[in-house]
């Protein structure tokens, strides 16, 4: 039998294996879904979509409170943070959906993408009958 402090794995709880638990869950051998999908992901491009999240809220912090000032009006005032807020609530929003659909099998994944862009070119030639003409420019917006 093995001493467990020697390996790392010492729980201070008596019978705990969650420190073993713990450590295993990113090994190779994890054929979980969450390990596969840590072994198979692009950390680099991970990282990058990460960073670009971070300076994206970072701009928007900086340019929240002048872009409040400027469309508050009268009769109604937006709150300095209000456009930092709603960013916030995207980015929490959106990183789920961006793990949960890079988790899907590749195959779905191309479905899923064939599918989408008939619908969007749909959509874009709909935009001259339906969009918002505003200064001689038609808009979906």
């Amino acid at each position: 039998m093995t001493d467990r402090t020697s390996t790392g794995l010492a729980s201070p709880w008596p019978g705990d294996r969650g420190a073993a638990r713990a450590s295993a869950a990113f090994s190779r051998g994890d054929h979980s879904r969450l390990g596969q999908w840590f072994w198979t992901i692009d950390k680099l491009l991970l990282t990058f979509v990460i960073v670009l999240i971070g300076c994206g809220i970072i701009a928007v912090a900086a340019a929240s409170p002048a872009a409040a000032q400027r469309l508050s009006g009268a009769n109604f005032k937006y709150g300095d943070l209000y456009f930092l807020k709603r960013q916030i609530l995207w980015v929490i929003a959106g990183v789920p959906v961006m793990l949960g659909v890079s988790m899907l099998p590749i195959v779905w994944a191309k479905r899923l993408s064939i599918i989408g862009t008939v619908v969007l070119l749909v959509c874009l030639m709909l935009v001259p009958f339906f969009g918002a003409g505003a200064n001689g420019a038609q808009r979906w917006l």
